[in-house]
């Protein structure tokens, strides 16, 4: 080998050996782990130019800086203030001052400064269980009787090595980020559109994460990238396809890159702030990524969020906790957010609900507690909980396996006592008579609250599907309350989805507005087949106003664009019964008229008839010969496909067959305007 390769190798070598020991990064690429130039090129590194963090310094090691940091504690957000300032001036040191600390039980049990220490922004916590548990019990017996009402304690945070999982396998893409302008314009979509009636995140706190300046409070990767996924989902309903700011490509692309990115860093346990992936699971509802209903989407992200939360203790009350304030005030929403997306999945699907309110003693919601929310629709999140918390009881009674009839019909009455109640304790600006104007203008919140009222009566009060096979539903079944629901969730509807240049009111619905429209689709859809004409004609025109809604729903929800495949079929199979009626009107003689021109409310009067000649000017024979031509006509369809009406939504043929709407319309209004009296 020449002399000159082999010095060449060596360089090389000790150039891989330099950038191998040298481990030195700026405090940013440290914690995102990613490969830093800060010493070769100098502050800031390529990575913060890109990214404009500012403050780029070397990060210095946990020896390094421990006598300096020693004193430093952590402030979670500017008090308003001087009482909580002094609080938050008491926050535990900082995590990374502690990486290399096992933390243990023994520790928690027999010191009592680490149990008591206040509960900072990245202090790790403890929740010791009931008193059941026999951690909880070992605490009891070592805590200060002022902590005897406490479920929560401080704990060591652990290094992140013994928490993360395959942190070398997370691709660099999963950390990155996109175009300030774009990040900024989805985050103002999300805060302005979503945040104020679901107040998931608290958005001064976060927006100080965001603008930096505190490397020891920096911003969460997975929880930026779920309310940026919420964001793109604002921007698809009003209709914007293409991505601006300088992140081109489109929308939809856009937010497949962002749940992906989410999930990436939730799967390998990027974050230790166990809060945060309860935020992040909720805002993974506003996504579908496949038609798996059971371990994806909705339903498995929720689930995946109450399990996290009731693990740390979030259904318990944390007055006497040392957390600061805006934790609790967040911790108190989440929960009930929750609650609410727990019990509105669960009648979705007809499962059992996960949360009990009988198993949590956390405080119902106060204004106090949208503190850090700017713009916050107090008012809908105090009584859309209130709702929830109706109806969740309602479903645990009246859907009881293990219940008597006479028990089970008596729930549904103290159901219907309860929502009369909450509907005459609604502030004036929920009111059912602002439902309809509120749903024409923005935000849509009272809109939404109405939405879920009447769909939890119709849920109640529907028909059994079968006839003669549910007695409770039997007995409990209203049409009257039916039509009058259905009829305002039409109402609702057609004004948040109105299409108007993208300005519609449906990018605040969640995913539960979809299925409100799918329980009055499948009601409308029932009463299509009803022997009264009136009545089907009225089905009619909901159905093909809540059809209009289904399909603007559809391009952002995958779900909403499964129903809609399923309820075309049943405008399709209308259309053929149209198409059968009309030519059996002209096979009997009679013009071949249209849809709108059938269903008039009242014919011209001085029309002339076919029959006129037959029967002299007068018309008794023709409305029979054109019935018995009607009949003979239904009987040989009948030959080829029997048809029957059991209340069931039947995809292959959803009408019952009977008389034309046309038809019967044509006889009642003649029998009241005298047309079919004897000729004089």
């Amino acid at each position: 080998m020449s002399s000159e390769r082999r010095s060449e190798m060596n360089r090389r070598k000790n150039v891989a050996q330099r950038r191998t020991t040298n481990g030195r990064a700026c405090v940013h690429c440290h914690y995102r782990k990613v490969r830093c130039d800060v010493v070769d090129k100098g502050s800031p590194c390529s990575n913060c130019r890109v990214h404009g963090q500012p403050n780029c310094q070397v990060y210095q090691r946990s020896k390094t800086r421990s006598a300096r940091a020693r004193g430093a504690h952590v402030v979670a957000i500017a008090p308003k203030d001087p009482e909580a300032e002094a609080a938050a001036a008491a926050a535990c040191t900082s995590a990374q001052d502690e990486e290399h600390e096992p933390g243990n039980l023994a520790d928690l049990v027999y010191r009592q400064d680490l149990r008591d220490a206040e509960l900072g922004q990245l202090g790790r916590m403890c929740f010791i269980g009931s008193d059941v548990s026999n951690f909880g019990y070992l605490v009891r017996q070592v805590a200060q009787p002022q902590r005897r009402d406490a479920f929560h304690f401080g704990s060591r945070q652990f290094a992140r090595r013994h928490t993360a999982h395959e942190l070398q396998r997370v691709p660099p893409e999963a950390l990155t980020r996109c175009a300030a302008p774009l990040e900024r314009r989805l985050l103002r979509a999300y805060f302005d559109r979503v945040n104020p009636g679901w107040p998931i995140v608290d958005e001064e706190h976060f927006m100080a994460q965001y603008r930096g300046g505190d490397a020891r409070n920096p911003l969460m990767l997975p929880l930026l990238n779920a309310m940026l996924l919420v964001g793109v989902h604002v921007l698809r309903a009003r209709g914007e396809e293409e991505g601006g700011g300088g992140g081109g490509g489109e929308l939809a692309q856009l937010q497949k890159t962002f749940f992906r990115r989410a999930k990436t860093l939730i799967d390998c346990r990027f974050e230790q702030d166990r809060t945060m992936y309860v935020q992040v699971a909720l805002l993974m509802t506003w996504y579908s990524d496949g038609h798996e209903e059971i371990v994806a989407n909705a339903w498995h992200w929720i689930g995946f969020a109450i399990r996290i939360a009731i693990g740390h203790g979030m259904h318990r009350d944390v007055t006497h906790s040392k957390m600061l304030p805006v934790h609790r005030r967040l911790w108190t929403r989440l929960w009930w957010i929750l609650f609410q997306f727990d019990t509105a999945v669960s009648a979705a699907y007809g499962r059992p609900q996960i949360l009990n309110l009988d198993e949590s003693d956390v405080p119902e919601l106060e204004p106090a507690h949208f503190q850090g929310v700017p713009n916050a629709q107090v008012d809908f999140a105090m009584q859309h909980a209130k709702l929830c918390a109706i109806f969740a009881s309602a479903m645990r009674s009246r859907w009881a396996l293990r219940s008597s009839t006479h028990d089970r019909v008596a729930a549904s009455r103290r159901a219907d006592d309860a929502l009369a109640a909450f509907l005459l304790q609604l502030p004036p600006a929920l009111k059912p008579s602002a439902a309809a104007a509120a749903a024409a203008a923005r935000p849509s919140w009272t809109a939404t609250l109405h939405l879920t009222y009447n769909n939890f009566v119709l849920l109640l009060h529907r028909p059994p599907p079968v006839a003669g096979t549910d007695a409770v539903s039997a007995a409990c079944a209203d049409p009257a309350l039916c039509a009058g629901a259905t009829a305002s969730m039409a109402a609702i509807l057609e004004a948040l989805c109105c299409d108007d240049g993208g300005a519609g009111g449906d990018d605040a619905l969640w995913l539960y507005g979809v299925h409100a429209a799918f329980t009055a689709l499948i009601y409308v859809s029932n009463e299509l087949a009803a022997p009264s004409p009136m009545v089907a004609a009225r089905a009619r025109s909901l159905f093909d106003t809540l059809m209009d809604a289904l399909r603007r729903l559809a391009r952002y929800w995958q779900f909403a664009e499964s129903l809609l495949r399923l309820f075309r079929q049943k405008e399709a199979s209308l259309l053929l019964k149209d198409g059968v009626a009309a030519a059996a009107t002209t096979a009997a003689g009679e013009p071949r008229l249209s849809a709108a021109e059938r269903f008039s409310l009242r014919p011209a009067p001085l029309a002339p008839v076919p029959w006129e000649d037959a029967t002299g000017g007068c018309g008794h024979a023709a409305p029979q010969r054109l019935e018995d031509d009607y009949l003979a006509s239904r009987s040989a369809g009948e030959a080829t496909q029997q048809q029957q009406h059991d209340g069931e939504l039947h995809v292959d043929e959803l009408m019952v067959e009977g008389y034309p709407d046309s038809f019967a319309l044509e006889l009642f209004l003649a029998g009241m305007d005298g047309s079919t009296q004897d000729c004089v």
